[in-house]
């Protein structure tokens, strides 16, 4: 059974050889590539190249479609995050800083533009992610 095979099988409750593996490995990629996280977070074509890269190395059953954690709160209107060279991005500039905020706080009807935000490319991500889950069959997270 290919990956995607055994993912469907587990959550439908078929028989499948094994259970999916799953590996959380996202901010690794920039290791794998040799880059700075802020660069490798920057072009959704490195972290798709580091993601595939990871799945032919360890063998696992998924890549991950997203980039970090603080992409939540750069959609909704976070503008600085802390890129470190040793660990996972973090969220330096709190959209909701005081109590009060939480009252004002409206989440936007269109997020498009603060996607565009750093030149960051989901699409491009996902594209090539797409490209090469119809040739490996792997599942899509």
């Amino acid at each position: 059974m290919t990956p995607l095979e055994i993912l469907v099988a587990a959550a439908t409750g078929q028989p499948a050889p094994r259970i999916p593996v799953f590996c959380n490995l996202l901010d690794q990629g920039a290791r794998e590539l040799g880059m700075h996280a802020k660069d490798y977070f920057a072009n959704g074509e490195h972290v798709a190249e580091a993601q595939l890269r990871m799945l032919r190395r360890y063998g696992h059953d998924n890549v991950w479609c997203l980039h970090y954690v603080g992409k939540e709160a750069e959609l909704l209107g976070c503008r600085d995050i802390l890129f470190s060279n040793d660990g996972a991005p973090n969220v330096a500039d709190y959209v909701i800083k005081n109590w009060d905020d939480i009252a004002k706080f409206e989440i936007p009807a269109d997020i498009t533009p603060s996607i565009r935000l750093g030149n960051r490319v989901p699409t491009a991500w996902r594209n090539c992610v797409a490209r090469s889950a119809r040739r490996t069959r792997f599942a899509l997270t």
